[in-house]
Parts: structure tokens; C-alpha cells; sequence
């Protein structure tokens, strides 16, 4: 099986609760749990995992065991979309989040570092948080930057898996920054008939 892949990578701000470490992502794989993570919510329960699981070790970096400000999960184009059409979706989808920020996070906008779909298949973006107590006790008054990592992959039976990571850069705990965000965006998918299973946090 022969799979292609598209790399996409976006930063994003949240607002921290905590602070006590610095709290990157573990560098383990987790391409197979996050898509069995899927299966479980019953959105590809027909197809088979052998189309789904790419051989490369490529995969986006796991979560920290247990972590408070990662999420890692898995969505799912409709079998009949073209590369093309799965690329302007999620162009539409990420352009369609509010500059203004939504359900009291990303209240100081984002913005696209690098949109690069057309010829390397990478895009980069920043979101940047409220500016709260936490951010002003610890980060100058600055927002905090989250980022966010996507990969998709093609599959030879017509549709795609895009592999999902969102982290905090700074402190142990996001109050449900990262969480917000890709139920907000994963929302926007499911109304264009994605398979968007719910998220949790340490996945």
C-alpha cells in the first residue's frame, strides 16, 4: 500500500493556568491509538484499519501521559472527497475560526505563518491567548502561544486521515484552551461531513 502524506503545522496561543514546568509533548507515536481512538467513536467502524494505518514513522509525537495541555486525536474526510476538496476544506475551516477568539480563549487572534498546501503541503499557524491573570503574572502581559500540528494522510480508498496535535508551549495546565479549540474546529468538520470524534486530554 502505497500512502501519501500531508504536513501541516500550526501554532496556537491558550491561556495557562499553571506554570510549574515546562511541558512539551512526549516524542513516542501514537498514529494507531489516535486512530483507533476514532474507530471507538463510530465514525469508521466499516473501514478497514489496514487502508487507515500508514507504514511511515512520520507520525506526530504523543501527548504526555496524563498531560493537562495536549490534545492528540484523528479526523476523517468523507470517502468521496478529492485531495483537492479535503485541502479547501480544511483551508475553510481554519479561516473561518473568529479573530476575536471563541468560548473565552484565543481572544488575541491568529495568524498564518506559512500556507504552503499548494506545492509542500504545510501551512503554520499562530493563535494567541486572553490575556488573564496568569499572563500577566508570568508572561509580561503577553498571550500565550499554543501549537497546534496536523497530518494528513491520503488513503488509496478515496478519503483522508488527518492526524491531530495541539499543545501548550508553557506550564502544566491550559484550562481547556487546547480542548476548546479542536472541538470548535472539529465542529466546523463534522457539519461538512467529517468523522470528528470527541477529544480528551493525555490521548
Amino acid at each position: 500500500m502505497i500512502i501519501s502524506r500531508i504536513a501541516i503545522c500550526i501554532s496556537i496561543s491558550s491561556c495557562v493556568g499553571m506554570i510549574d514546568a515546562l511541558a512539551p509533548c512526549d516524542t513516542s507515536s501514537t498514529r494507531r491509538s489516535a486512530i483507533k481512538q476514532l474507530f471507538s467513536a463510530g465514525g469508521a467502524s466499516l473501514v478497514s484499519t489496514s487502508l487507515l494505518i500508514p507504514q511511515t514513522s512520520e507520525a506526530l509525537d504523543a501527548c504526555r501521559p496524563k498531560a493537562r495541555n495536549c490534545i492528540r486525536t484523528t479526523w476523517m474526510s468523507p470517502p468521496s472527497m478529492s485531495k483537492v476538496e479535503a485541502v479547501e476544506t480544511i483551508r475553510s475551516v481554519l479561516n473561518a475560526y473568529p479573530q476575536n477568539g471563541q468560548h473565552g480563549v484565543d481572544c488575541n487572534g491568529w495568524s498564518i505563518v506559512n500556507d504552503s498546501f499548494d506545492n509542500s503541503n504545510i501551512a503554520r499557524l499562530e493563535y494567541r491567548s486572553c490575556v488573564g491573570p496568569a499572563a500577566l503574572a508570568i508572561n509580561l502581559g503577553k498571550p500565550f502561544i499554543d501549537d497546534v500540528k496536523l497530518e494528513i494522510e491520503e488513503s488509496q480508498n478515496g478519503f483522508f486521515l488527518i492526524q491531530v496535535k495541539s499543545s501548550s508551549r508553557m506550564g502544566s495546565s491550559d484550562l481547556f484552551v487546547n480542548k476548546k479549540r479542536i472541538d470548535f474546529i472539529g465542529d466546523q468538520l463534522r457539519l461538512k461531513g467529517w468523522a470528528v470524534p470527541d477529544v480528551k486530554y493525555g490521548a
